[in-house]
């Protein structure tokens, strides 16, 4: 289900809706600029329903008229499918999105509403290990669903159809869209886990090829090592820093469950996969080098200057990028070889869009996040930081901090939004 949000309103859309006559002729002569937000909670709670606490954030936005519309995705939680099918879910409204803002010539409504019931089934189990088929280019041209060796019973075969027709519809999305010429800006919105996920959709564009970039993405306190609660060894293990502060817990066993479970069926070494935990200390040795991974390991807000910035850009201890052995024959999608491969040769963040992130100095994600901006701007992204000072996790969801510091950020927050709208490429 896609949440709208259009003129501090917010209803339910179904995949057949599209843009009219009159809504193109209202919007010619500028660029709309479309936002897919996806709500925060550890993929376990929260939701895209207007009066969830992450609503916030899109209401905002759209309060501000920063955006043309958001959508806000109700992805499948992991009490209802494991990874990957909330990014399943995303790439099928991004995919449709994209499809509704191109030229005139759009597929049926009557095909998008087929694919759009498959991705409305919250109840779906997926047990099956997931591979995909890639063509000579290395780009994913069918996925496929092989059920596993104790789906023995008629509710695991009806669970294995389900998760078949899934993919179905992904890859027919991806298909049909390949034709046309996006003509909006679409930015990826995300908080917390939703950063996480934002990541994630971002590297499946980029990694598949089949769809045109995003714009721009707007990371908001994001998670972006899951891996920490799973360290080589118990005496391996540290604690994130602003326990005194911060209020997210960060106990390992708790914490270790809960990946597991977002994990299922998937092996444990996926946790260290770029898709989960792209600014973990194993992903960025394997792309950067031990010299890299050690620069940025113990890096602060105050410590990032713009000296400390330059060092990372121009770094030259990198050895060369890491892909799978002769030729590609999966796509990383299909996660049968989850760990560190990259298509085509590319970096960890190579091609990835302008990104705005903002944190603040007293959370407990603050080390990793600034590993992932420093990976990202040591690959050539344009990144914009947005540092709260004292600020606790996801803090523009919080309804006592002070306001003038929120409104603050906020002002930063769609000046950046603004420069992706007036700037004049759209990505391709």
């Amino acid at each position: 289900m896609i949440k709208c949000h259009s003129e501090g309103a917010s209803h339910n859309l179904d995949d057949s809706t599209s843009l009219g006559l009159e809504d193109l002729e209202a919007h010619a002569g500028q660029t709309p600029v479309i936002g897919i937000f996806l709500h925060g909670g550890g993929y376990c709670h929260m939701s895209a329903h207007e009066k969830s606490k992450t609503s916030k954030i899109p209401r905002r936005l759209m309060q501000d008229k920063a955006f043309t519309e958001i959508h806000s995705v109700e992805y499948r939680l992991l009490q209802h499918a494991p990874f990957p099918a909330a990014v399943q879910d995303a790439a099928a409204v991004y995919a449709h999105l994209v499809r509704r803002h191109t030229c005139l010539n759009i597929p049926s409504a009557s095909s998008s509403k087929a694919t759009s019931e498959t991705f409305t089934d919250r109840d779906s189990q997926n047990q099956d290990h997931i591979h995909g088929t890639t063509g000579s280019d290395g780009h994913l041209t069918n996925i496929e669903y092989t059920k596993s060796k104790d789906s023995k019973d008629s509710k695991n075969n009806e669970i294995h159809g389900k998760n078949e027709k899934q993919t179905t519809g992904v890859t027919t999305k991806v298909t049909e869209t390949t034709t046309y010429e996006k003509h909006c800006k679409i930015i990826l919105i995300g908080d917390s886990a939703g950063g996480n996920l934002v990541l994630a959709l971002a590297r499946w564009i980029r990694d598949e090829a089949r769809l045109p970039a995003p714009d721009g993405l707007l990371l908001l306190s994001p998670s972006c090592d899951p891996s920490h609660a799973f360290p080589d060894t118990p005496s391996c293990y540290v604690p994130r820093p602003h326990a005194e502060t911060d209020y997210l817990v960060d106990t390992p066993e708790p914490r270790a469950l809960l990946q597991r479970t977002f994990l299922g069926h998937n092996p444990l070494e996926t946790m260290h996969s770029p898709y989960v935990s792209p600014a973990s200390q194993r992903v960025l040795k394997a792309f950067y080098g031990d010299q890299f991974a050690t620069s940025v390991e113990s890096l602060t807000i105050r410590a990032l200057d713009a000296e400390v910035r330059a060092n990372i850009r121009n770094m030259i201890s990198v050895p060369s990028t890491p892909v799978l052995g002769g030729e590609l024959e999966r796509s990383p999608t299909s996660l049968r070889r989850p760990m560190m491969a990259s298509p085509r040769g590319l970096s960890l963040f190579t091609d990835f869009p302008r990104t705005c992130v903002v944190l603040g100095d007293a959370e407990r994600l603050e080390r990793e996040v600034i590993k992932l901006v420093g990976a990202m701007e040591r690959d050539g992204v344009k990144v914009r930081t947005a540092w709260v000072e004292d600020g606790v996790h996801d803090v523009l969801i919080m309804g006592w901090w002070d306001q003038k510091v929120i409104d603050k950020v906020w002002t930063e927050v769609e000046a950046w939004v603004d420069d992706v709208a007036t700037s004049r490429t759209v990505a391709s």
